[in-house]
């Protein structure tokens, strides 16, 4: 994977896998995808584009491996929003200059995609994805800048991450950018077992054509 060229290399990693899961019935990170649980999934997908990866969640998932790093949602915002401000605490903690993250749902984001968003960042500067007129905050590099102006917002009252992200991009701190018709499949949430139907059909006609 080319380096992105941001000061300190890679990125630091983490996997958002603090949601409730209630439309799913139960918990996404354990929902088997090609032989394997979303969770390793989406791990293995990290590791291999950032240089040190954990998980955000309220308490310490399970599934998760001893050795693994996990970060505490912080505890103001709602939803994603706390993983996402847990996540960026972390990195700037860490001294890293960039968080990607990614949520556990998003089963078809590839490693190809994320190399190329990786490669639109800059110092300072984080890179997110626009999938026809809306933002995916939950696939997205933020620059540790972001931190104080985002729990700022959130305090204030705005937990819609849509929002949040679009003011984070006016104030020039997230570059937009837009996905081919080809990558927007690639943003497939899933959420109902419907969804998990329909993927589970769609990589079976990929198999068989």
């Amino acid at each position: 994977m080319k380096e992105p060229p941001i000061p300190g290399g890679k990125p630091f990693g983490i996997l958002l896998a603090g949601g409730k899961s209630s439309r799913m019935g139960r918990e996404k990170s354990l929902v088997v995808v090609a032989g394997q649980p979303l969770w390793k999934r989406q791990m293995a997908l990290l590791r291999r584009c950032c240089r040190r990866v954990a998980v955000a969640a309220g308490e310490r998932p399970n599934w998760l491996e001893e050795d693994a790093e996990w970060v505490a949602d912080a505890q103001c915002g709602e939803g994603p929003v706390r993983g996402l401000l847990a996540a960026l605490a972390w990195t700037q903690k860490a001294g890293a200059p960039q968080a990607l993250v990614l949520a556990v749902d998003l089963p078809r984001v590839s490693e190809t995609l994320l190399s190329s968003l990786l490669s639109d960042v800059r110092a300072g500067r984080g890179v997110i994805l626009q999938n026809e007129d809306w933002l995916d905050p939950l696939c997205a590099c933020y620059p540790v800048e972001a931190l104080e102006p985002l729990r700022m917002l959130v305090e204030g009252g705005e937990n819609k991450l849509q929002r949040l992200a679009a003011r984070l991009a006016e104030e020039g701190l997230l570059a937009i950018r837009r996905l081919t018709p080809s990558e927007s499949a690639e943003m497939f949430n899933m959420n109902t077992p419907a969804d998990l139907t329909l993927l589970a059909e769609t990589l079976d006609a990929t198999r068989n054509p």
